[in-house]
């Protein structure tokens, strides 16, 4: 093989040596590019997906080599990110491809919607239409939520927040990989650009394709309004006036807020009284408050996915305690900590705790008299996000302080009580 003769050429092989690019990615570009000449129609979703995977979820995946990437599931962002932006650009190019004599819909769709490649071609808004759209909009959403799970939580840019990547579908339209991997054929078109303004890459922002409203014959229609110089017809226009648009950013997003290297401050309250679990014939009827800094650090990256994703904790809690009955007292010292946050269920993420530690008190009773002390909690509570970096918690713990049979009496005594507190994120 030769030197490149044309510029693109000599500019290429500058960045095949520079960067770690697979051939077998720029192969597969080029041969998606060729079924462009030979493939106008596409029966099944399955067949549309590979030469998605060709023209889109490759460059993608030639682009990561360049961009640099430690996790390996960076490949399988590129590849789904790519099919639904592919999706998404095939939807908004629908008219003046099918005018071109492409339909890159499956034609197992139009048929399931009752349209036709001339319906496509003439801009006819009918209910089938729209249904047509709302069910190739919900396959490209699934796919904006595969890239963002298969996405390593600590390389997700800020300014692109979940839910802006297109709402969740409540049925899956998108087959489970038609033999798709980071490795394996299937992908996207390139989103094109041109003169007009429909095609400016705000078309295949990672944004997902908003939902598609039915509008009633004769009734004015609300959707917003595109320049008329788009390529698609006046009714194509409206089914996907919203497409590309992201939607409102939220304040919290679970896994980048629990992410890897994260350092957490708690200054929390606590009170509490005695119990009697262990049916004891005497006990003596202990009240208290406390005080208890927590600092924590997050080695691990959030894991599982959806409802139940999981962020680990692990830290170190101060504690004081002032004993208020039967007689004055304090008890203080250190403790490990440890709580298991359920991150997948929104806002509101509930946990599971224990703790335990030592330190020192001058409380004197009949179930424990030691100036030495042990004490041991276990419960759960839940947290709530109130702006980005900051959340509430509140929550139960059962509580055991004892001499750790250093003295006697050295039962020690056990305690109902309720802890809150506010916590400090810092990335």
């Amino acid at each position: 093989m030769g030197d490149p003769a044309h510029p693109a050429g000599e500019r290429l092989q500058e960045a095949i040596r520079a960067f770690p690019i697979p051939r077998s990615v720029l192969d597969e570009i080029i041969t998606g590019v060729e079924m462009d000449l030979d493939h106008p129609r596409y029966e099944t979703f399955e067949d549309l997906y590979l030469y998605c995977y060709r023209v889109a979820s490759a460059v993608g995946l030639a682009c990561i080599e360049i961009f640099g990437y430690r996790d390996p599931r960076a490949r399988d962002y590129a590849v789904h990110l790519g099919i639904a932006l592919q999706l998404t650009n095939i939807m908004r190019d629908v008219q003046a491809d099918a005018r071109a004599g492409r339909v890159y819909l499956p034609q197992e769709d139009l048929r399931r919607f009752g349209v036709t490649a001339e319906d496509l071609a003439a801009g006819r808004y009918t209910p089938g239409f729209v249904e047509l759209m709302a069910w190739e909009a919900a396959r490209a959403r699934e796919y904006y939520e595969r890239a963002w799970a298969a996405l390593p939580p600590r390389t997700r840019p800020g300014s692109l927040p979940r839910r802006s990547w297109g709402a969740r579908t409540g049925r899956s339209c998108a087959p489970s990989k038609p033999g798709a991997s980071a490795s394996s054929a299937g992908g996207s078109r390139c989103p094109r650009t041109g003169s007009s303004r429909s095609r400016s890459p705000a078309g295949c922002a990672p944004a997902g394709v908003a939902a598609v409203r039915t509008r009633v014959p004769g009734a004015p229609d609300r959707s917003r309004k595109v320049d008329d110089e788009d390529d698609g017809g006046p009714g194509h226009r409206r089914a996907l006036a919203g497409a590309g648009r992201p939607g409102r950013a939220n304040a919290f997003e679970a896994e980048e807020a629990f992410a890897k290297g994260t350092k957490i401050l708690g200054l929390q309250a606590n009170g509490g009284v005695q119990n009697n679990i262990q049916h004891e014939t005497e006990t003596s009827g202990i009240d208290f408050i406390g005080f208890q800094p927590r600092f924590s650090y997050l080695p691990f990256e959030p894991f599982g996915s959806r409802w139940y994703a999981t962020a680990i904790e692990p830290g170190v809690e101060g504690w004081v305690q002032y004993y208020m009955h039967p007689d004055t007292a304090v008890a203080g010292g250190l403790k490990a900590s440890l709580r298991l946050h359920a991150i997948g269920l929104g806002p509101v993420i509930p946990y599971l705790e224990g703790t335990a530690g030592a330190g020192g008190t001058n409380l004197d009773i009949t179930e424990s008299r030691s100036r030495f002390t042990f004490i041991f909690e276990a419960g759960a509570g839940a947290s709530v996000f109130v702006a980005p970096g900051v959340a509430l918690n509140a929550g139960y713990r059962l509580q055991h302080v004892s001499n750790g049979n250093t003295s006697r009496p050295n039962r020690g005594y056990n305690a109902h009580t309720g802890i809150v507190g506010v916590s400090f994120f810092f990335h």
